[in-house]
């Protein structure tokens, strides 16, 4: 037969584990997820840009990446992953407009509209 000290110390230690477990569940997510986004490699997030589908779309995307990934200059983001008509376009900038994302944006965004 459990003794009131029994209880107590199986309550005790039930309340301790039942604490131990939410916070390694909470550990594990937080992990997960900063690691996903710390491991997750930009070019692994971001299709190129063939002149196929919406370019606004793509651009978003492009922002959110770079937001998420912390990345500073969105200008050097988006050339990279330019293709065909897109990146003729961004070539034949000037090397000043090359530094500015929104100078880089709006050719893009008249080519496909």
């Amino acid at each position: 037969m459990l003794k009131l000290h029994d209880l107590v110390v199986f309550d005790l230690l039930h309340n301790r584990l039942r604490l131990y477990k939410d916070q390694c569940v909470k550990l594990k997510f937080e992990d997960h997820i900063t690691s996903y986004r710390g491991a997750m490699k930009i070019e692994k997030m971001i299709k190129p840009f063939n002149c196929e589908g919406y370019i606004e779309l793509w651009l978003k995307k492009v922002k959110l990446v770079a937001k998420l990934k912390k990345t500073k200059g969105l200008a050097t983001v988006i050339p990279m992953f330019l293709e065909c008509q897109t990146y003729m376009m961004y070539d034949h900038l000037s090397a000043e407009d090359k530094e500015n994302a929104d100078k880089i944006e709006k050719p893009t965004r008249r080519l496909f509209h």
